[in-house]
């Protein structure tokens, strides 16, 4: 556990006095302590053994038997369908609707990646190659031109289908 966040602890320890059992909700964690629900958003790994530490604390004087949290209220996924989250937006918590088919950590591997050429506005898609463990090899050559640029001038689209 971060030393840094334990500072958190007392306000937890209230927020699970007003609020008990294993539910927690984020809006509600927002307004109660904005710095921490924060950093959980942002950062869950690092800062849930300290909401799990502050719900034990609570809840050794009331059950015996260990119960796990619930995270409810999560901000929203902005994207339309899940198959456009793409592995370096999936940072941190974020709900997304559907049904739950696997819970736990997922690793988020791309398929495909959009390049956009900014003098020519030439786009194409790069595939990942699994035998290459899904490595995307950047392109410094433009097909229909067969001329060199630099990595300077193509970057990243974002409007992959």
């Amino acid at each position: 556990m971060d030393e840094r966040l334990t500072q958190y602890k007392p306000a937890l320890t209230a927020y699970f006095e007003i609020h008990p059992g294993p539910e927690v909700d984020i809006q509600i964690l927002l307004s109660r302590c904005p710095q921490f629900a924060t950093l959980l958003i942002q950062n869950p790994t690092m800062c849930l053994p300290v909401l799990e530490s502050a719900f034990a604390q609570g809840l050794s004087t009331t059950v015996s038997s260990p119960q796990q949290l619930q995270l409810t209220n999560v901000p929203p996924c902005l994207k339309k369908r899940v198959s456009a989250l793409r592995s370096k937006e999936a940072v941190g918590l974020m709900g997304v609707e559907g049904t739950v088919v696997r819970i736990g950590m997922t690793r988020m591997l791309e398929k495909v990646r959009q390049f956009e050429c900014a003098k020519c506005n030439t786009t194409w898609e790069v595939t990942s190659r699994p035998e290459e463990q899904n490595r995307m090899v950047v392109p410094v050559r433009i097909r229909p031109h067969y001329r060199r640029r630099d990595r300077a001038c193509i970057f990243e689209s974002d409007d992959v289908p």
